[in-house]
């Protein structure tokens, strides 16, 4: 089969899979755009274009449309670009009910961002930044707040460096160590972080004493083994050792948690739910108790179990003689947990008090439909005669009395409190066929669904495209490379193609035969 045969196959292929999933938008009536920008192979950058919506089952759906090249960056030039797409596929703004991105300014700026932007044309469209960014950049914040902190992740990358810049050292240490090897930091995956902390804890014994042995190596050079002493002495440090334990737990929980925020089918309620869980665990870490738990952890991986300072001579410093000397000095142990082990969790706190707010204002409009069964009566008309008045556009008027009706058959069936979460109430809803019943209540819990809080779906789709756009294929056309690039995001529509129908229609392309 021939290049240009084949290609005429993938675009018709490519048209069927693009036209079901704007039919099932179009279906839906109310969507969530989410997009985000890469480069590409060739240095020309992508902008990604993801659809959510709500599918007839009740389940949130992520879908992408297209890699859209394109120069500028600000705000309103990136707007331009959202509402061309639209255009082109005839999808309304108008219908846009939410909107998330990452926290660059040209994104989420209160202003002049995309978001401030798309806002002013359908009011509706909720802007919530992505979780998971948001989760890295606490963990970053955290990470440079204090020297201490920024020295251990130095460290880290300085160990891998070290053994993975010559064959024969990472050989030594896969010889010495028995779990898994040291692995590179990565700014935009803090899941890295974790793994080279968790490496580094399972096999530090064993790493320091690598070290050891390269550092005592005569064959090896004066340089190398001048760097791997140094290596090895900063290993013994105990204050690095229990850091090395305290960010080894800390990463643990957010990595899982990052797993969690990634998945299309997550709820904003659940979200706001685990920041403050989280919340919740590194507040139970700032006391006296956890601290000395983490110092026994770290005893076990070191055999000096003295603070650096210990070893060192205190400064004094020149007074005048009028001046008091009343100057508070700190033990080593004290200024550790003082300067180093409460600056980090204080910082961690911090930044997820911030981030669970922005979270939390959208999900306020919308948190009594978790409750309808419990709450008062009184309660639930007034918080469903805001939310009515925050989308009297899409909802009646009778959808405070509608929700009062839906609440009483809820109780009715038993269903118990988790059964009234959008995702278990919608599809029930469809399910038994009574939509038609509850319309609002239907409207309510389907927009409620669309509202993103992760773009992931877009991350996701860069890794597409360095896979279709490589380096052997970076002239590729930027039809082909969309074309390409869709089949493969969405596999499972590529898999249910009538591949009958798409025989039909090239065969009737290629015809030479006229009918009339």
């Amino acid at each position: 089969m021939s290049s240009t045969i084949c290609n005429e196959l993938i675009e018709l292929m490519t048209e069927k899979v693009l036209n079901d999933i704007i039919a099932a938008v179009k279906t839906t009536k109310y969507f969530a755009i989410s997009v985000d920008s890469t480069p590409d192979i060739s240095h020309t950058d992508q902008l990604t274009f993801i659809v959510r919506f709500v599918d007839s089952s009740g389940k949130p759906v992520e879908r992408f449309i297209k890699f859209i090249p394109f120069s500028g960056h600000d705000g309103e030039t990136m707007m331009n670009v959202v509402l061309d797409t639209l255009l082109e596929h005839d999808l309304f703004i108008m219908d846009c009910r939410g909107q998330s991105y990452d926290n660059a300014s040209n994104m989420s700026g209160k202003y002049n961002g995309l978001q401030a932007h798309i806002k002013q044309i359908p009011p509706l469209a909720e802007y919530v930044p992505c979780s998971a960014h948001s989760l890295n950049l606490v963990v970053s914040c955290a990470a440079e707040c204090c020297v201490a902190a920024v020295s251990f992740f130095l460290l880290l990358q300085a160990l891998f460096n070290f053994f993975s810049a010559s064959t024969h050292r990472w050989s030594i240490l896969k010889s010495t160590i028995h779990g898994d090897v040291i692995k590179s930091l990565l700014t935009t995956r803090w899941s890295a972080q974790h793994d080279a902390t968790h490496a580094l804890k399972d096999s530090f014994a064993e790493i320091r004493s690598a070290l050891i042995q390269i550092a005592e190596d005569e064959d090896q050079t004066a340089t190398t083994r001048s760097e791997a002493a140094s290596l090895a002495s900063k290993l013994e440090d105990f204050e690095l050792t229990l850091l090395c334990v305290l960010w080894d737990c800390i990463l643990e929980q957010l990595n899982a948690m990052n797993k969690t925020l990634q998945k299309t089918e997550i709820e904003m309620a659940t979200y706001v739910n685990l920041y403050a869980g989280l919340v919740e665990f590194v507040i139970s870490l700032c006391n006296d108790e956890a601290f000395e738990m983490f110092e026994e952890k770290a005893k076990l991986l070191v055999k000096d179990y003295s603070y650096r300072a210990d070893h060192q001579r205190s400064r004094k410093r020149k007074r005048n003689f009028e001046e008091p000397d009343n100057e508070i000095v700190l033990l080593p142990r004290q200024k550790c947990k003082t300067a180093t082990y409460f600056v980090i969790l204080d910082s961690l706190i911090t930044e997820l008090v911030k981030r669970k707010k922005i979270y939390q204002n959208p999900n306020d409009k919308f948190g009594f439909l978790f409750k309808i069964t419990t709450m008062p009566d009184a309660e639930l008309r007034e918080a469903a005669l805001k939310l009515q008045q925050y989308l009297s556009a899409d909802v009646q008027d009778t959808f405070v009395e509608e929700i009062v009706n839906f609440s009483g058959y809820m109780n009715q069936i038993k269903a118990p409190p988790e059964k009234c979460a959008s995702s278990a109430a919608l599809k029930p809803l469809r399910n038994a066929g009574i939509s038609e019943t509850f319309p609002n209540v239907d409207i309510v819990y389907h927009l409620y669904l669309t509202l993103p809080a992760t773009n992931c779906e877009g991350e996701r789709s860069f890794s597409v495209l360095k896979r279709v756009k490589d380096q052997l294929r970076s002239t590729m056309s930027q039809e082909k490379l969309c074309n390409q690039a869709l089949l493969t995001i969405e596999s499972d529509l590529t898999r249910n193609i009538d591949f009958q129908s798409i025989i039909d229609d090239f065969a009737n392309m290629k015809s030479i035969k006229k009918f009339i």
